[in-house]
């Protein structure tokens, strides 16, 4: 798999503080979702999701993975 393409930041002023930012670069997803899908809600491959999330939990040095859903 190629690593999935992060865009990391930091906040001046606030230690300990940090976000990252996904790209579309690498990931396993295919298709439509193809690179770093991390929505199982999309209609992508689950195995695929689970493995992307697994990826950016290990780049990320993440002791879990937690999910919010954003209504408009």
């Amino acid at each position: 798999m190629v690593p999935l393409g992060l865009i990391r930041f930091r906040f001046p002023g606030l230690p300990g503080i940090s976000c990252a930012f996904t790209t579309r670069r690498g990931g396993e997803s295919s298709g439509p979702y193809h690179g770093g899908n991390l929505s199982f809600d999309v209609g992508d491959a689950p195995a695929a999701v689970a493995a992307n999330r697994r990826a950016l939990a290990r780049a990320l040095s993440l002791s879990a993975f937690c999910e919010l859903k954003q209504v408009h």
